[in-house]
């Protein structure tokens, strides 16, 4: 992730650099304490800068204004039923970590 923020990729380059790590990201964040985020986002500067990307991305692909990166057209399929279902539950985790005070400002983190 340094690398990448280092080398000025913007969120687009990060979020398709970084793509194989959603469903552990996911994973961690359904796991996780309070607090637990708070700590990893102190530890590892860019941490906070990828879960907003991703909530970004989920939010708009629970919406619908975004398509699930990858296909062509937001469809009903399956495939793109359970992309949604993944964003949605990141997004809804995001929201939770906020309001247990995990938010900061991002250019706190740059």
């Amino acid at each position: 992730m340094q690398k990448l923020i280092r080398a000025g990729k913007d969120n687009m380059a990060i979020m398709a650099a970084m793509a194989d790590h959603m469903p552990a990201f996911h994973q961690l964040l359904s796991i996780a304490q309070p607090g637990d985020i708070d700590q990893l986002t102190r530890k590892f500067p860019g941490f906070y800068r990828y879960a907003k990307i991703l909530e970004s991305l989920a939010s708009g692909i629970q919406s619908g204004a975004m398509p699930v990166p990858g296909k062509q057209a937001p469809q009903r399929s399956k495939p793109v039923a359970d992309h949604r279902q993944l964003a949605a539950a990141m997004d809804l985790r995001m929201r939770q970590l906020a309001e247990e005070g995990v938010a900061r400002s991002a250019s706190s983190i740059a």
